[in-house]
């Protein structure tokens, strides 16, 4: 109908409930894959945390450019399942999780006004990127290890840094996003030990989620508008393994 607008609360809940039951769909799959998983022994259950480093756009600081993110580095974890199809190849499925902080100082000059007087400051939430993902493994099977290249899809739940000024009551409010999102990386599992193997890991994500962005203070009118966040994420990781067997 010409004019018709969704309701935002209700696009939200629709997003909502569409992550929830993607969730629990690669939940389910992924309790089927290891029980198989656990009768073939070829399956891995692995725990890897690292260094995440914010690139492009997400890491500009330019108040002007409204592509800047404002990000610095932080920290990503994930628990994935990998399970070997064949000796060059293998699926893997993947839940995580990027915390990246936000640069204060940056974000200041996009938001300050002279009604909040010279000694305003601004403190951030970080940025918080949660990702479901599955794909594939392309193995280079060594003597002790494996050398590996991985491409991933799926889907990440953005959530929008929350502000607040020190003086005005000023506030931005947080908002998330529901987005396609992939990854590309590459990495090496050391398998010299009966159960556990070892890995580092080395992975590019990146998702474009349009995030609903609105502020307040107490001598300004409110303001709103929409920002379109290309998120691109440098991760470093080494992992913990747990071969499933028999």
């Amino acid at each position: 109908m010409p004019g018709y607008q969704l309701n935002p609360n209700l696009t939200f809940r629709i997003k909502a409930a569409g992550m929830k039951r993607m969730i629990i769909s690669m939940a389910m799959a992924l309790s089927l894959t290891v029980c198989h998983a656990q009768e073939r022994g070829k399956g891995t259950l692995e725990i890897a945390a690292g260094p995440s480093f914010p690139m492009g756009e997400f890491s500009y600081r330019q108040s002007t450019f409204e592509g800047s993110g404002f990000a610095d580095p932080g920290f990503s974890v994930a628990l994935s399942f990998h399970y070997r199809l064949k000796p060059h190849m293998g699926l893997v499925a993947m839940v995580s999780e990027n915390i990246l902080w936000v640069d204060e100082a940056s974000v200041f000059n996009k938001y300050w006004q002279p009604e909040f007087g010279y000694d305003w400051l601004v403190t951030a939430e970080p940025w918080s990127v949660g990702a479901c993902l599955g794909g594939i493994d392309i193995i280079l099977p060594l003597t002790r290890s494996d050398f590996y290249f991985r491409l991933l899809g799926g889907f990440a739940s953005t959530r929008l840094p929350g502000l607040t000024g020190t003086t005005s009551n000023f506030r931005r409010e947080t908002s998330s996003d529901l987005a396609a999102a992939w990854g590309v990386g590459s990495g090496l599992n050391y398998q010299d030990f009966e159960k556990v193997t070892l890995s580092l890991v080395f992975e590019i994500f990146v998702t474009n989620p349009v995030l609903a962005e609105s502020w307040s203070s107490d001598v300004l009118p409110p303001g709103s508008g929409k920002i379109f966040q290309n998120i691109v994420i440098l991760n470093l990781k080494a992992g913990l393994g747990l071969r499933l067997f028999r």
